[in-house]
């Protein structure tokens, strides 16, 4: 693709281009549950042993070996969903959920976890949320993007989209 034709940092796309909206990020500190972390080291163990097994040279990245072998990476991929969709991450988000915004995305790794985390907090919020899948018409996800902007929907939680941008409700 050759090099950088142009940077832009994203006060200039909110504040100049406006082709993004202000956010703000808050950081909640989550652990592993005993569970996770055994599992979390087992993978750990097979990547390491797969590594050890496959690479040609002694300097060779990990990422360079997973990129010629699926096995070693579907385990890094398998590590890194546990840290995705580990169940501390879902308990904050549940505990938070009625103090932030009125209009907010809570982005899931899978349609599972998407559906897990839309049962434990649309169980016990007044608030109404939403799966916004991939696998959902277009009809389907205009018509829940519509909910949002009218106020029927405060909450989407999408998979396999909103996550390259979105021309969304403000």
């Amino acid at each position: 693709f050759g090099g950088t034709v142009d940077e832009v940092t994203i006060e200039a796309a909110i504040e100049e281009y406006e082709v993004l909206s202000p956010y703000n990020y808050y950081i909640h500190m989550v652990s592993l549950n005993e569970d996770e972390r055994v599992e979390y080291a087992e993978r750990s163990s097979e990547i390491s042993h797969l590594y050890h097994k496959y690479r040609s040279e002694e300097e060779e990245s990990l990422l360079d070996v997973a990129n010629r072998y699926w096995d070693l990476q579907q385990e890094i991929f398998d590590r890194a969903d546990i840290l995705k969709e580990c169940e501390e991450k879902t308990r904050v988000t549940h505990e938070l959920f009625d103090s932030i915004g009125s209009k907010t995305i809570i982005f899931c790794n899978t349609t599972d976890h998407a559906r897990g985390v839309n049962s434990r907090i649309g169980k016990d919020s007044n608030r109404t949320v939403q799966p916004f899948l991939g696998e959902y018409s277009d009809e389907k996800r205009e018509s829940f993007l519509q909910n949002v902007e009218e106020g029927i929907v405060s909450a989407l939680i999408p998979i396999d989209c909103l996550t390259e941008g979105i021309d969304g409700p403000a």
